[in-house]
């Protein structure tokens, strides 16, 4: 009885280790296929932080985005630094932010057609900063992200294959939101393609994302995220 008690208590060890060996074989294994995920942006060199203002001083959209602007000045002073911008979120930041897209012409307000897509309201520098690709098109100009009588977007590749497949979506004209038959659409021209970021999570597939300068939105956002893209150690800065 000893011996075959013993016997079963070897087997149930060596299970044991076999199922953990499995494990974490397994474990390795989806680490490295997160790893090796294509984030959409150069995470290396990035240095991000949360800027919030409040009180009477900033009381007004126009006090907001005059101190986003300083505050972006004087990093683009900083010694080291070649790009930075100002986003409502980032990519892995935790938070989602998702509005209806509406084409102008193909999906009626009223349609239930269409796609969500998170929305980024973002300064000039913003896709630089971060290391977006643009996949076709262009970034926004200086001219355009100040000038909000003409507003302009720029869409990731996720939302142009989901709202316009096999189609051109440069020039197309879409609205972000907003409430059909109680409020006038807003349209926004498609001037830019960017490659998709992961979002909600490595395992997660590409997003539909949409990026609005900031002036363009119906808001001023009084806390924002400042990316930086710096040479050297991160640390530093």
């Amino acid at each position: 009885p000893h011996h075959r008690t013993r016997a079963g208590i070897v087997a149930a060890e060596v299970a044991l280790a076999l199922m953990l060996v499995v494990g974490a074989a397994l474990l390795g294994r989806t680490l490295v296929g997160l790893l090796s995920v294509d984030l959409g942006f150069n995470a290396n060199n990035l240095v991000t932080m949360s800027v919030q203002v409040s009180g009477p001083r900033y009381d007004s959209a126009r006090t907001i985005y005059e101190h986003h602007d300083r505050v972006l000045e004087s990093v683009a002073r900083v010694p080291g630094v070649s790009a930075a911008g100002f986003t409502s979120q980032v990519p892995l930041g935790g938070n989602m932010d998702q509005y209806g897209i509406r084409d102008r012409d193909n999906f009626p307000q009223d349609s239930d057609r269409g796609a969500d897509g998170e929305r980024y309201a973002v300064s000039l520098d913003y896709m630089r900063a971060m290391g977006i690709r643009m996949v076709s098109g262009r970034a926004f100009t200086a001219d355009e992200v100040r000038d909000t009588a003409t507003r302009v977007v720029i869409v990731s590749d996720a939302l142009a294959s989901r709202m316009w497949p096999g189609q051109e979506p440069l020039g197309r004209y879409i609205t972000v939101g907003g409430n059909p038959g109680i409020q006038a659409p807003v349209y926004f021209r498609v001037v830019g393609v960017a490659a998709a970021t992961r979002h909600a999570g490595l395992d997660q597939g590409a997003a539909a994302q949409v990026y609005v300068p900031e002036r363009h939105w119906r808001w001023a956002e009084n806390e924002m995220t400042l990316a930086a893209r710096v040479e050297g150690d991160p640390a530093h800065f």
